[in-house]
C-alpha cells in the first residue's frame, strides 16, 4: 500500500513583498520623502514662535502631527483650523492622502 501526501504550493511572494506591489521604488522613496518632510516640517515648527504655530496648525491645535497620521490613515479630526493658510494647508494634506 503506498502512502501520498498532497501538498499545495506555496505563493510566490510573502504578505510583505505583497504589500509593496502598488508602487515602484521610486515611488515609495518620493512617498517616504514626502511624509519625512511633512512630519520634520511639524516638528521644526514647535521651536518657532505662536503666531506661525497658529498660522500653520490652526488655533489651539497641540497635536498636529496625530492630526497628520490621522488624514493618512482616514481617522476623523476632532477639531478643524479655522485659519484660512492651515485649512488650505489641510486640504492639500488630505487631497495627496486620498490620492496615495
Amino acid at each position: 500500500m503506498n502512502l501520498e501526501i498532497i501538498v499545495s504550493q506555496n505563493d510566490l511572494y510573502t504578505n510583505y513583498e505583497k504589500m509593496l506591489f502598488p508602487f515602484d521604488t521610486t515611488t515609495w522613496i518620493l512617498i517616504l520623502f514626502t511624509y519625512g518632510l511633512t512630519f520634520g516640517i511639524i516638528f521644526g515648527l514647535h521651536y518657532s514662535p505662536k503666531w506661525i504655530k497658529n498660522a500653520f496648525f490652526g488655533k489651539d491645535n497641540k497635536q498636529p502631527g496625530y492630526n497628520a497620521l490621522g488624514a493618512f490613515f482616514g481617522v476623523a479630526m476632532v477639531g478643524l483650523p479655522r485659519e484660512s493658510l492651515s485649512r488650505y494647508i489641510l486640504i492639500i494634506y488630505i487631497w495627496f492622502c486620498l490620492i496615495i
